[in-house]
């Protein structure tokens, strides 16, 4: 297997896309840039342990990691031996070792690497501070790998590896991130891979905001409203940018003629979602933050029902994806 390392990114500044990557150009400039892919390679070496996060929080704590290990390419697809569906005999990297073993999307497999992080060498940066890194990284590189996230099935949910200090210290460097099968899902099977080049560029347009809110969505606090008032408070200041955003582009930009009615109307919904968002992040207490939570979500999940026209017009899906168990999309992603 080969593939060059990601270039390091001091103090845990995100690496810039391979320029490679996506034959057309985004209609806009992502304001916030982490790995997007290409023929790259995602290097970890040392030993000891790592951390493995899913979705939301730690699941497990810390796994043990393989004696060396492997490269994890960017886009590829994963089994252990023992796997349900796994066949040695079938496809096999001589040079992955034992414990990973990078297999064809098409066979049944329980990981497909979508992006990662290097960090600079020197001191360890402590796992608070991955924590905190890996989800925006591991989420942000997930917006332009897969761009639409209603194509996304609902009991697939992501996870991340980080070094533990131990590992720091024997040079690994890197955040990885996977997607998974939900806990007693089905094995995944099929690459869920579908950068820029598979869409057009008015899908672009569209998927391109619907992507960061989709992040903005999924970076929600790990504390409830009780616990962490002020991290929810800017969770939903975040998400209300990103709404005033994308009812910015929904009403300024030249849609093809028979999408441009929708996407307006669209853009009127997404406003009054914004409105709602923005009242959310003035909440002053943790009970207002709760009353006025049920109607922000409910401006988006059902309160933008011009989402389907605007969608089969622009020739993108229109089944909004069941949320199921870990899901990565949220049931208020556009």
């Amino acid at each position: 297997m080969t593939g060059d390392p990601i270039p390091s990114s001091p103090d845990t500044t995100p690496s810039s896309p391979d320029p490679g990557t996506s034959p057309r150009p985004a209609a806009k400039r992502w304001r916030r840039r982490y790995l997007t892919g290409g023929a790259v390679a995602l290097l970890l070496g040392g030993a000891g342990a790592v951390a493995l996060v899913q979705g939301g929080g730690p699941q497990d704590g810390k796994a043990a990691a393989p004696a060396e290990w492997q490269l994890l390419r960017y886009g590829g697809c994963l089994a252990e031996p023992g796997f349900p569906g796994y066949d040695r005999r079938e496809y096999v990297y001589a040079d992955t070792g034992p414990e990973f073993t990078e297999v064809p999307c098409e066979q049944a497999h329980e990981a497909e690497v979508f992006g990662g992080l290097d960090v600079e060498p020197g001191p360890y940066p402590g796992e608070a501070r991955l924590t905190r890194t890996a989800p925006r990284v591991c989420l942000e590189s997930l917006a332009t790998y897969a761009m639409d996230p209603w194509e996304l099935p609902g009991d697939v949910t992501y996870a991340y590896f980080y070094p533990l200090e131990d590992d720091w210290r024997a040079g690994t460097r890197s955040v990885v991130c996977l997607f998974r099968p939900d806990q007693g899902a089905d094995p995944l099977r099929g690459s869920l891979r579908r950068t820029a080049d598979a869409f057009d560029i008015d899908q672009l347009a569209y998927l391109g905001e619907a992507g960061e809110l989709s992040t903005a969505l999924n970076l929600v606090p790990a504390g409830h409203p009780e616990e962490d008032l002020a991290g929810n408070t800017e969770w939903a200041a975040d998400v209300a940018r990103e709404l005033e955003e994308m009812a910015a582009l929904l009403d300024s930009r030249g849609w093809p003629a028979d999408a441009a009615p929708s996407a307006r109307s669209l853009a009127g919904e997404v406003e009054r979602a914004a409105e709602a968002w923005r009242e959310l992040s003035r909440a002053e207490d943790a009970e207002t933050f709760s009353t006025r939570w049920e109607d922000a979500s409910n401006r988006l999940g059902t309160g933008t029902p011009s989402v389907y026209p605007l969608r089969e017009r622009l020739g993108l899906t229109t089944e909004r994806p069941q949320v199921n168990g870990g899901s990565i999309t949220q049931p208020e992603a556009l």
